[in-house]
């Protein structure tokens, strides 16, 4: 058996890949926008209010204020259960006045305990990570590019009470997929 056939063996079997195979069907064409926003639901994320989860709204809040009047931002919030927890999935644009855009995809499970496994992960995006960090706690595995060309993915855990945290409130496990290009 190959390495990367036992890595996606491993992931099948871990108790997170039913929030990564819906993550990445919902994720995988970040590059286009509204072909993400059909894919949501397709992958089993049901639309909720932002206001539905403070620390959503206050990631969500703060995302706004950061980027003031350079530019406008649009999106939309879901929410799905996965190992008896909501997890929320928040999809955005950001298009700037010089035409450049980014497309954000991003899941939150703030009451995770643990990290996904790095052995997990790997199998999910089919190899090892570009970059991995663990640095007092705080785990981070990027790969770029993310499962094809033109885009990035990301897992990150911070665990809860982090000085980390701060007036971010961001806690527990996040996945990221983004995709930027300079015109529409």
């Amino acid at each position: 058996m190959s390495a990367l056939a036992a890595l996606l063996l491993i992931g099948s079997a871990s108790p997170e890949a039913p929030l990564l195979d819906a993550f990445k069907a919902a994720c995988t064409r970040i590059d286009d926008f509204a072909g993400a926003q059909a894919d949501i639901p397709k992958a089993g994320w049901q639309p909720v209010a932002e206001d539905v989860e403070p620390r959503l709204a206050g990631l969500l809040k703060l995302g706004r204020e950061a980027i003031g009047d350079i530019g406008k931002i649009s999106g939309s919030t879901y929410r799905a259960t996965f190992e008896g927890r909501p997890v929320y999935l928040v999809l955005s644009r950001f298009e700037d006045t010089s035409g450049f855009w980014g497309n954000g995809c991003r899941a939150y499970d703030f009451d995770a305990t643990t990290p996904i496994a790095t052995e997990a992960l790997d199998a999910w995006v089919g190899r090892a990570a570009t970059d991995s960090r663990d640095q007092a706690g705080i785990v981070k595995r990027q790969w770029e590019p993310g499962w094809r060309d033109g885009m990035s993915v990301e897992a990150a855990y911070i665990p809860a009470g982090h000085p980390g945290v701060g007036k971010t409130g961001l806690q527990g496990r996040v996945l990221v997929a983004e995709a930027n290009g300079g015109s529409k």
